[in-house]
């Protein structure tokens, strides 16, 4: 029995140590401390903030959509530029063909 209870002493006492170290020395990448709920020790702030953080922002596009999304859109980007190129040589045939060709 009184082994048990300075077994129980010793983590009791190692845990306020390793409580009070990283409450010390934990910081947040800025090199701020962590700020939140008197109640909680720094260390459950910390876990908290950067890894039970809760976002209602959706979920990344894939990789290949992005890279399709942004060949289209420099596509997209480059017609108004030929188009205006077209109208500004007076081409107004081929302007109108060239914008029909786009619209459908």
């Amino acid at each position: 029995m009184l082994k048990s209870m300075l077994l129980f002493a010793k983590i009791r006492d190692t845990s306020e140590f390793v409580q009070s170290f990283a409450s010390e020395h934990l910081k947040t990448p800025l090199g701020e401390l962590v700020k939140g709920n008197k109640n909680k020790f720094t260390t459950e702030l910390w876990v908290e903030k950067f890894y039970k953080k809760v976002t209602n922002l959706p979920e990344p596009f894939p990789h290949d959509l992005v890279e399709k999304l942004e060949e289209y859109l420099d596509k997209l980007e480059g017609q108004p530029v030929d188009l205006s190129s077209l109208l500004y040589d007076h081409r107004l045939v081929d302007a109108y063909q060239n914008s029909m060709w786009n619209v459908f």
